[in-house]
């Protein structure tokens, strides 16, 4: 042991009545229903309107977007047609033999016959 040191043995102290007193009134407190049944029944029903509300303008985005959807279905639908008949036009328009007709009534050219074709 080290000299000149006190030890004690620990006893825990004994708590005062009057904080034992107050423990027991804390936990003997209880809530005046009573009291409280208004304040909650207006934060149920608040919140029960707003959750409509909220599932309300959900509903009304989503409807908003499903039409806009259904439209561009529609206008892609109508450009996809739009784009085949422009192809199609394009390859009418390519074609050797409209090419031949177009050359020969515009600029009055012709495909060559074999005796005017000479190979070097």
């Amino acid at each position: 042991m080290i000299a000149q040191v006190n030890v004690k043995a620990y006893k825990p102290r004994r708590a005062h009545t009057l904080s034992r007193q107050r423990v027991a009134s804390r936990s003997s407190f209880v809530l005046p229903v009573k009291e409280l049944r208004a304040p909650v029944t207006i934060m149920a029903a608040v919140v029960l309107c707003a959750t409509v509300a909220i599932g309300h303008i959900f509903s009304w985005q989503i409807g908003r977007v499903q039409a806009a959807t259904s439209e561009l279905k529609i206008q892609y639908s109508q450009q996809v047609n739009e784009h085949i008949r422009l192809k199609a036009e394009y390859v009418h328009l390519r074609s050797k033999a409209r090419v031949e007709v177009v050359a020969a009534e515009k600029l009055g050219l012709y495909s060559p016959n074999r005796n005017q074709v000479h190979h070097m």
